[in-house]
């Protein structure tokens, strides 16, 4: 056989012949972990949806009913409602921000929907209720964004919560939501990015007003609010810091935030807020709190947009590779400071490789902080944080925090964890879905990994079997660092 192609075939007992893969050439690429290391790597493994714990990973999921449904969707076939648990299923998700209206107004003319609620008769269609009940009993858990376009009010007009009339609606659509839906639902959001549509003050009254009808129907609910999104300008910031000093912090459960559209060090106009995002997190956990807020934090919408799907008003763009690196970068910082992580809807397959393995790993991942020490041989900030398995296992995050890049060198660096000894160190790369046995000593109570390679995309580094009655510095909560900046 001569020249540089290599075809697979596969024939069966009866003699049919079909290829394995499309022609290949060219030299293999090795990748590394660890400068030296000639331990084998094999795949990380997986676990069905139903099996995972929660990695507070998700995405957003428009239920919409169709003004002329299909005969199928009219009696609750299976195969409708399962085309979104298989989309879920997939991307390793275990959490899923739903609607079953068009999430903002002006999408409510698209023609294909019937995107207006009856004033009188308000219903949820079969395989709207089909799909949220899917989503629930494979332990998928589950935040309807509670938005309503009444068809008598709103064919003209936003919502108006100055309005008597317009608030009753808006109550009287929450109530039959929260009761028909209250045991496949856990958090209920009142309104998506009201900052849009909505005065800050008759958000808050909104909020004031849904919150014990809410409680009635389901007093088990828990309730969700932000109303902001892009937290790079100051107008939304702005409002959501309005929300945040006001007396509705001890009424509800959760604040969304919608704060990563595209952010990186690549570009002039976002790298600031890109670096201060973690000041900006930390200065708002504090000022909900001092305000009587004792819930979660939700970092929802995040995306890195490509040529492939422009947005107008996210003028950052990335090649494929960067985005996928930017999107690891995003879940894994959020959830460092504890934020549950959402994305965007990606069709883009390396950013659907790295979401899908981080569900892996972050699977009943909680952050803490543990003592670290990291020498590398880069110009430029390095990023890491940690996490906590059940059983006792950690895993701590790395990256190189300057802009991302397609082909990214890599760096060796030496890790010390100070009073944490182990029995096995296991490198996790969420991009190439890859793991391998690291070698590193134990000198008295620190573990000591040399020759790591850095990249620019988190890399994990899973620590098993601690010794028995070692006593290690370990805080809850915000464990995110960035040193070197």
């Amino acid at each position: 056989m001569a020249g540089p192609y290599l075809t697979a075939t596969m024939t069966d007992p009866v003699g049919y012949t079909s290829p394995f893969s499309a022609p290949t050439y060219g030299a293999k690429k090795k990748h590394e972990f660890q400068l030296g290391n000639v331990a084998s790597t094999n795949l990380i493994s997986s676990q069905a949806l139903q099996a995972m714990m929660n990695n507070r990973i998700g995405s957003m999921l428009l239920l919409l009913r169709k003004q002329v449904p299909t005969q199928e969707e009219l009696d609750g076939v299976p195969g409708v409602a399962s085309q979104w648990l298989n989309r879920v299923s997939d991307m390793n998700m275990k959490w899923q921000r739903v609607s079953l209206n068009a999430i903002e107004w002006e999408n409510t003319f698209d023609q294909n929907y019937a995107l207006y609620d009856p004033f009188s008769l308000p219903e949820i269609t079969h395989y709207q209720n089909d799909g949220i009940k899917l989503l629930a009993e494979n332990g998928v858990k589950v935040t309807l964004s509670i938005v309503h376009w009444d068809e008598k009010l709103h064919t003209s007009r936003p919502p108006d919560y100055s309005k008597e009339e317009d608030i009753r609606s808006y109550l009287d659509y929450s109530s039959f939501l929260v009761q028909n839906l209250k045991d496949k639902v856990e958090y209920w959001e009142i309104l998506n990015e009201a900052v849009h549509y909505v005065e800050l003050q008759d958000y808050l009254e909104l909020i004031r007003r849904t919150v014990p009808v809410i409680r009635k129907a389901d007093p088990d609910a828990k309730i969700v609010v932000g109303g902001s999104t892009i937290l790079l300008y100051p107008e939304y910031k702005g409002y959501l810091f309005g929300v945040l000093e006001s007396d509705v912090m001890p009424l509800v459960d959760g604040i969304v935030l919608h704060p990563m559209y595209g952010p990186s060090p690549q570009y002039d106009t976002t790298r600031e807020y890109y670096y201060e995002y973690p000041k900006l997190i930390r200065q708002i956990k504090s000022v909900a709190e001092s305000n009587g807020f004792e819930g979660e934090y939700f970092a929802d919408e995040m995306s890195w947009r490509t040529e492939h799907n422009r947005h107008f008003a996210e003028v950052w763009e990335y090649s494929e590779i960067q985005a996928a690196k930017y999107y690891g970068r995003g879940i894994v910082m959020n959830q460092g400071m504890d934020l549950w992580t959402g994305i965007g809807e990606e069709d883009i397959e390396p950013i659907q490789q790295m979401v899908r393995n981080l569900g892996r790993i972050l699977s009943g991942a909680t952050p803490i902080d543990i003592m670290t020490e990291i020498e590398v041989d880069f110009d430029g900030p390095v990023s890491y944080c940690a996490f906590k398995y059940a059983n006792g296992d950690k895993i701590l995050a790395v990256w190189t925090d300057s802009a991302a890049k397609d082909d990214d060198p890599a760096y060796p660096s030496t890790i010390k964890l100070p009073e944490l000894s182990t029995a096995n160190v296991t490198g996790v790369d969420p991009f190439y879905g890859v793991e391998q046995k690291l070698v590193f000593h134990v000198n008295g109570q620190d573990t000591i990994i040399e020759n790591v390679l850095i990249k620019d995309y988190p890399i994990f580094i899973r620590l098993t079997e601690p010794k028995e009655g070692l006593n290690y510095i370990e805080t809850l909560g915000d464990g995110f660092h960035r040193v070197g900046e």
